[in-house]
């Protein structure tokens, strides 16, 4: 989120909740279109809404769904254009 732009702040915390643990990671950037949400997870997915010249070959989002579920966990997204995104990484403890 932060390469799309300036002003673009990223809060990260995580909880305690039983048997699981949950991680968020959330910015303030320009938000994810609804019908691009379903593929963001995909390998070389890359959202062409942002800058053109914005580094990447879309294979950071794909790489972290695979580390969470290879730890049996789960990862989803909330997004609002114009308001930011969220990521909820839930894991279960050992």
């Amino acid at each position: 989120a932060i390469k799309l732009g300036e002003g673009i702040h990223v809060k990260l915390w995580a909880y305690d909740n039983g048997d699981k643990v949950i991680f968020i990671v959330e910015d303030n950037g320009p938000g994810i279109p609804a019908d691009k949400l379903p593929f963001i997870f995909e390998k070389y997915s890359r959202l062409h809404n942002y800058k053109n010249d914005a580094d990447g070959l879309g294979l950071g989002l794909s790489i972290v769904k695979s580390m969470v579920s290879l730890h049996n966990g789960s990862i989803a997204v909330e997004s609002t254009l114009g308001k930011g995104t969220r990521f909820i990484i839930t894991l279960p403890k050992l």
